[in-house]
C-alpha cells in the first residue's frame, strides 16, 4: 500500500522523503514571469493598396445622395451646402421617399406637414430606414414599417459601448 505522501503525485515529496511541506499545486491562473513568457511574433503592417491595385481608386462611391429640400434647416444647413457636398436636392418629397433604397432620418417617420401623409407610407416597399425609432414606444410606427416590408435599423437600440462608438449618433 502506498503512503499518503506518494499518493500526492509530487516528485519533490517523493525525493525529500518524509517532508512535512504540502505538495506544490499548479494553477492555470499563475503566469510565469514576463521574462520567461515567449514574445508574440509581430506582424508587419498590411500594405496600403496602391491606386493601380484598388479597383475603386479615383472613382466616386457608387451611391447617389438625395436630400429633401429644407431637410437641414433645423441644423443651419442650406440646400446649397448639400449640393456642394455632392448630393442632389429633391423638392418632391413623395418622389424622394419612393425612389430611395436607403433612407437616413434623424427623427422617426411622422406625418409629413406639407403632404398630410405619414412618411412610413411614403417609404418604398422593401427599402431600408436608419433612424431613431424607439420601437418600444412606437408600436404603431413599427407596424406601419412592417406593412412596407422595410428593413429598419433603430439607432437608439445600438449599445453605447466602446466597440459601438463608430455607430454612436448622439
Amino acid at each position: 500500500m502506498q503512503s499518503a505522501k506518494n499518493r500526492t503525485g509530487s516528485r519533490a515529496a517523493d525525493m525529500a522523503g518524509a517532508s512535512s511541506a504540502p505538495p506544490a499545486i499548479a494553477s492555470p491562473l499563475v503566469q510565469p514571469p514576463a521574462t520567461l513568457a515567449p514574445k508574440p511574433a509581430s506582424k508587419p503592417p498590411a500594405p496600403m493598396p496602391s491606386p493601380s491595385s484598388d479597383p475603386h481608386a479615383g472613382h466616386a462611391m457608387p451611391v447617389d445622395g438625395v436630400v429633401e429640400s429644407g431637410a437641414g434647416e433645423g441644423a443651419s444647413f442650406r440646400d446649397q451646402d448639400y449640393e456642394q457636398a455632392g448630393a442632389q436636392i429633391e423638392k418632391d418629397t413623395a418622389q424622394m421617399w419612393g425612389q430611395c433604397d436607403i433612407v437616413l432620418k434623424v427623427q422617426p417617420p411622422d406625418m409629413h406637414p406639407q403632404l398630410g401623409r405619414h412618411e412610413a407610407e411614403l417609404l418604398r416597399e422593401k427599402a431600408t430606414l436608419v433612424s431613431f425609432l424607439w420601437p418600444a414606444k412606437n408600436r404603431e410606427l413599427i407596424e406601419k414599417l412592417a406593412t412596407r416590408k422595410a428593413t429598419v435599423l433603430a439607432m437608439d437600440l445600438i449599445p453605447r459601448i466602446t466597440r459601438a462608438q463608430k455607430m454612436d449618433a448622439l
